[in-house]
């Protein structure tokens, strides 16, 4: 999916309802990132685990 920067601004506003900002989108997305490699490294500790 290629989208351009100020076209995934205007889509993130019309969803929110609001304006937002490039910035803000990016912080979102980092802890969206963040989020998702701690549960893979929670799922691979218990992977690792039951494999015990």
């Amino acid at each position: 999916m290629n989208v351009n920067k100020d076209e995934l601004i205007q889509r993130a506003s019309a969803i929110l309802g609001r304006d937002v900002t490039h910035e803000s989108i990016m912080k979102t997305v980092e802890s969206l990132v963040e989020l998702l490699e701690k549960e893979k490294a929670a799922q691979e500790d218990r992977y690792a685990t039951a494999k015990l």
